[in-house]
Parts: structure tokens; C-alpha cells; sequence
């Protein structure tokens, strides 16, 4: 109704009465661009605020990285620890290396063999000319005792069939040969093993001749692992400093 009497009460021009379009009508279009610009608003605050997340996010990141939970603090920390260490190489080959002290004296491993991890100098072992420094530390165990009964059996003159490989049948009568043919032998000592090109342990014997006391006789042995225990590969008379040791 207020529309029509807004119409009536329009004054005519010329004595005709014109028609106006109505108020309400000339609002609808700026509700519209109200709501748009609205509507336009909350968008740009929407993406405003993912931005500002965001980079709060990547920003994040460093403080992460400084308290040491990052992953190029970890690496950097492992750097300098492992760059601190002093890297050696090996001069020998050792298999399964378990330090373990020796007992020249009764040519038996010594009961303090559990402390064999103790950081030991060179000085404390003996030297014999020949031999060099008798140091066995990282040496197997089972190949150290396979030495101490053979050491047994060469100065008894006899060596056992059953401790040579199977393969070389004439190997123990050949040593046993060889052996007879020594003088009376007072004490036997061996150097540190070592890896040859063959993969065989091999070890020089220096055998002291009763009544001498600078004469000996050199003996190169090979010994090699096979089924779960060390047998005899290979025995040779290396040198003889005494012409009259072998009749």
C-alpha cells in the first residue's frame, strides 16, 4: 500500500501523472553489492589467515632445528664426534680378535686373559731374537692352544695324525721324519700368527737346543680352520743357525 500511495501522490508534469519506480527497488541493487563486498571480505580474511599459519609453520622449523630435535643438529653432532676419533689401519689380518695377555714361561694362556681388553703397551711383552715381540692380543683362542699341544708334540719328537688335514696323508711321517733328525730340543717358542696370501695361519717356531745357548733351529708351520677345529696344513725347517743341530 505504501507503494501505491507513494505512485498516486506523485505530482504530474504537463497534467499527466508518471509513474516513479519505488524506493525499495532502487535499494535492492546496493544490498546486493553490500552482500558481495561482505561475502568478498570473509574470502580475503579466510586466505589471510591460512597465509599467517602458514608462515608461522615454516618459521617454526629453525627453533625445532636448535633445540636439537632436528635432523641437521644430529648430523652435525656426529660429525664432530666421529671426526674427533684417531682412525688406524690394521697391519694384520685377525680373526675374531679377542685380546688375550700370554705366559711365555709355561707356554699356557694366562688366567688374566678376562682383562685382555686393558689398553696395554708393547713394552710389557717379552721379545725374542727370531720371533720379535710375543704379543698374541686379538689372536683366536682355540689357535693359541692348537699352538701350546703342538709346541708339546715337536719337543717330544712325535706329532699326531689326527692334528694334520686329511688331505696331505704323508704330511705327519714326513714332520715325524724331520723332527728325528733335531737335537734334543729344551724349549720352543713361536711368533705372532699371521694370514698369509693362501688364507693360512702360518707362525715361525724357534726351538732352543739343550746345552745351547745361541743356537736354534726355525720351523715355519701353517695351520688352517676346518670343521670346527685347527689343523695342521704345512711344516718346513726355515733356517738353522747351528751346523751341527741337524745330523
Amino acid at each position: 500500500m505504501t507503494i501505491f500511495r507513494q505512485v498516486l501522490q506523485t505530482k504530474p508534469k504537463n497534467g499527466k501523472f508518471k509513474l516513479e519506480k519505488p524506493r525499495l527497488l532502487k535499494t535492492i541493487p546496493c544490498l546486493t553489492y553490500g552482500i558481495y563486498v561482505i561475502i568478498l571480505i570473509m574470502k580475503v580474511k579466510f586466505h589471510f589467515l591460512i597465509s599467517i599459519f602458514l608462515l608461522s609453520l615454516f618459521s617454526c622449523k629453525p627453533a625445532i632445528s636448535g633445540n636439537g630435535n632436528g635432523g641437521e643438529t644430529v648430523l652435525k653432532r656426529s660429525e664432530q664426534y666421529f671426526s674427533a676419533l684417531s682412525w688406524t689401519e690394521s697391519e694384520t689380518i685377525l680373526k675374531e680378535p679377542l685380546p688375550e695377555p700370554f705366559q711365555v714361561k709355561d707356554l699356557k694362556t694366562d688366567t688374566l686373559y678376562k682383562y685382555g681388553d686393558t689398553d696395554l703397551t708393547e713394552s710389557i711383552f717379552p721379545s725374542l731374537e727370531g720371533l720379535g715381540v710375543l704379543d698374541y692380543s686379538g689372536i683366536d683362542p682355540s689357535l693359541i692352544y692348537f699352538f701350546n699341544s703342538l709346541t708339546i708334540q715337536i719337543k717330544q719328537k712325535q706329532i699326531k695324525e689326527g692334528i694334520c688335514v686329511k688331505e696331505k696323508v704323508f704330511l705327519p711321517f714326513m714332520i715325524n721324519y724331520k723332527l728325528k733328525l733335531l737335537k734334543e730340543i729344551s724349549s720352543i717358542f713361536y711368533s705372532r700368527p699371521e694370514y698369509n696370501a693362501e688364507g693360512i695361519m702360518i707362525a715361525k717356531f724357534r726351538c732352543n737346543i739343550k746345552g745351547e745357548k745361541k743356537f736354534y733351529t726355525m720351523l715355519e708351520i701353517g695351520a688352517v680352520f676346518f670343521n670346527e677345529k685347527w689343523q695342521l696344513d704345512s711344516f718346513d725347517i726355515i733356517g738353522d743357525t747351528d751346523a751341527g743341530s741337524i745330523e
